[in-house]
């Protein structure tokens, strides 16, 4: 079905949590968690985005700088995740990991709820 006023109110809502869910990464790690030498301008999710369970958790985010997302993190994905599970520990990532592995459907109810998480004035999710 074609529309004929846009994007749908879902679609809408998906863009303004991954924009208030990178906000909330870049604010907490404002230096990329590799390097440590550069701000980060991008927040990378550490399980894919298509997951919805963690989608907008903050704990499947890091802060990176564009060199270390792009030429590291995407090209190298093995040793991508031997670092993460250093960074994290190895029983936060496979909790993070059965996590995503979750079906869930959203509601408008759930888009606002994480909207208030990510938007909370200290970017702090109540996990």
């Amino acid at each position: 079905m074609i529309r004929k006023h846009g994007k749908s109110e879902r679609s809408k809502a998906i863009k303004n949590l991954d924009i208030l869910w990178s906000k909330a990464i870049r604010t907490r790690d404002p230096i990329c968690r590799k390097c440590k030498k550069v701000r980060s301008s991008q927040a990378a999710h550490i399980f894919t985005r298509n997951n919805l369970s963690t989608r907008w958790e903050k704990r499947n985010g890091l802060g990176l700088c564009f060199y270390c997302h792009i030429f590291w993190g995407h090209r190298n994905p093995i040793e991508f995740t031997e670092w993460v599970i250093g960074e994290m520990g190895k029983v936060q990532f496979e909790a993070l990991r059965r996590r995503t592995k979750e079906l869930y459907q959203f509601t408008a109810k759930d888009y606002e709820k994480v909207k208030n998480i990510l938007g909370s004035s200290n970017g702090e999710t109540k996990e």
